[in-house]
């Protein structure tokens, strides 16, 4: 419980400390969002030296509460067990929202070590409207506790590939709590004229 409650002192702190830094439009007030984020994965079909290698599922709803938008990301590929410690996925699905539909390809690399976990996503998208290509990127490390807490930090990159331009760059720390996760992110928008700091609340599901 100490440790938790470090975690959220901690947590809350960086939030105070984003207070008076975040503007928007030239106001001095900060810009909050609301984001949720539900995640479901499922391996199957194990293979290579001892089953360890399998192929996998993923599917993803992100949503933003106060813009009321929803985004929908599929993934299903092998994903390769290397030296009992590297999991590397290579992937391709569909990602849709309210304009339309891409095709994705993605790398996917995941280190654990111990208590500490490091992970890292590269997607690339190739939309189906003739609209530019689009690439997401994102890292993440963490340290496992007692009781399924985890604490770490993530940077998010998400922008086009044509014109060099990304419409987010956010970054931060969590906490998880076994599949239940909160990140608190400062997001540059670099394309966009503000600055947002967003909570994203993500519920992971493995079956």
């Amino acid at each position: 419980m100490k440790k938790i409650a470090v975690i959220l002192i901690a947590i809350l702190s960086l939030v105070l400390g984003f207070w008076e830094n975040v503007s928007y439009a030239g106001q001095h007030d900060p810009i909050y969002e609301g984001q949720y984020l539900v995640s479901l994965n499922h391996s199957f079909w194990k293979f290579g030296d001892e089953g360890k290698s399998s192929m996998y599922a993923h599917a993803v709803i992100l949503g933003n509460v106060s813009e009321n938008y929803t985004l929908l990301f599929s993934y299903l590929g092998p994903r390769f067990r290397l030296f009992n410690k590297l999991d590397a996925y290579v992937l391709t699905g569909i990602y849709s929202d309210s304009v339309g539909a891409s095709m994705i390809s993605s790398l996917w690399l995941d280190y654990v070590f111990g208590k500490n976990d490091i992970f890292a996503e590269v997607d690339y998208y190739i939309t189906l409207q003739n609209q530019p290509h689009q690439l997401y990127a994102t890292m993440e490390a963490s340290r496992s506790f007692k009781d399924d807490v985890s604490i770490g930090g993530a940077i998010e990159a998400f922008g086009n590939l044509e014109n060099g331009r990304f419409g987010e760059l956010a970054y931060g720390p969590f906490v998880q709590f076994k599949f239940l996760r909160f990140w608190i992110a400062y997001d540059q928008t670099p394309a966009l004229p503000g600055k947002v700091v967003f909570l994203r609340t993500s519920l992971r599901f493995t079956f």
